[in-house]
This record gives C-alpha cells, structure tokens and sequence, in this order.
C-alpha cells in the first residue's frame, strides 16, 4: 500500500506493507530499507502524522473506520477496525 505524505512543504510517498497480527487488527511497516530511511526522514519530529495518514488511508480503502492502537508495541504501527462504527452501518 502506498501512502503519500506532504510534510514541510515537500512530497513523500513511501511503500508499506500490511499484515495482522494476535494483538492488533491491522499492522503496517516500511516495505523495504530505502521506504525505511524515508520513514525516518518523516518522523524525525514525531509519528503522529504519518499514523494519521496511514489510517485515512485504510479507511478511504477499507470504507470503514479505522482506530489507531497507540498499545502496540511492535515493529509498524498497529490500527484497529472501528466495530462499533460498522454496528451503526447494519442498524
């Protein structure tokens, strides 16, 4: 999946690869090391807004919401599926 960032003036766009794991619905990591070192460049002031790119993203893709896990603790970023929110849709 690529995502393109537009931090401080300039353009970014790096390459990330999705995968799930047993503590979080939805993990997202850099594809490979050059997606890495401009991962890095990015956040250098903090992740936030790479985490909140990332989950408009999933959602613009997915047409649901999309919870970011601040608890996770692995490699990536970890994102969770909005249930409550899909509940409302099928009432």
């Amino acid at each position: 999946m690529k995502v393109a960032f537009k931090i401080g003036g300039k353009r970014y766009s790096v390459d990330f690869r999705v995968s799930t794991s047993r503590h979080t619905d939805f993990v997202v990591m850099a594809k490979d090391s050059k997606n890495l070192d401009i991962l890095h460049q990015i956040t250098a002031d903090g992740d936030s807004a790479v985490k909140e790119g990332i989950r408009q993203k999933l959602e613009f893709r997915l047409n649901a919401g999309i919870l970011i896990d601040y608890n996770y603790n692995g490699a990536g970023y970890g994102f969770n599926v909005d249930f409550y929110q899909l509940i409302k849709k099928l009432k």
